[in-house]
């Protein structure tokens, strides 16, 4: 467990103790006291805590991670060339890991600064941009304040109830001997 987790839980314990459970504190991190095998991340008063996570859509935070290398600092970068609002947002499906986001970068900086600042106010579909090899979902509107804003759009259907299932399936494993110790 890192320390934002950590704090995630010292967090939630110290609104319980606001809240219905006064002088509630982390009493134990059996987690990290066990080495041998995993366990359960916090014992508080009578209350066993597993913290856990779970992406909205299949693969979100890599995805995530991805997409917001490639376009770390390019609004900042093509924003004052623009007069308007430019938003570019690709299919969640057509991102796929590349080892190197530069050239694909360097394409999608040139489209924006060159063609994106041109096009009409609107919704825009626009594919086969040189070096980006993926469609883009471009909304233009020229009365906006001037920026270029860079987005994912969600997967239409997820498979988040049956990933939650397994993965609480998981953690109630670990929560079930206390629960039996009550």
């Amino acid at each position: 467990m890192n320390d934002r987790e950590r704090g995630l839980i010292a967090a939630f314990v110290e609104h319980l103790a606001g809240h219905g459970y006064p002088g509630l504190r982390v009493d134990s991190r059996p987690d990290h006291q066990n080495r041998t095998s995993s366990d359960i991340d916090a014992l508080a008063g009578n209350l066993a805590i597993e913290h856990t996570s779970v992406d909205v859509c299949r693969d979100q935070r890599q995805v995530a991670a991805w997409f917001g290398d490639l376009v770390h600092g390019l609004a900042e970068e093509c924003s004052p060339g623009l007069v308007g609002r430019l938003k570019v947002v690709v299919a969640y499906e057509a991102i796929k890991r590349r080892r190197d986001t530069s050239e694909v970068r360097r394409a999608l900086k040139t489209w924006v600064s060159q063609t994106g600042a041109k096009l009409t106010d609107g919704t825009h579909e626009i594919s086969g941009v040189p070096g980006v090899p993926f469609p883009l979902h471009v909304f233009r509107a020229s009365a906006r304040p001037r920026r270029v804003v860079f987005g994912i759009m969600q997967p239409p259907q997820s498979d988040l109830a049956s990933r939650l299932r397994v993965q609480l399936g998981e953690k109630s494993g670990k929560l079930q001997p206390y629960q039996a110790a009550g």
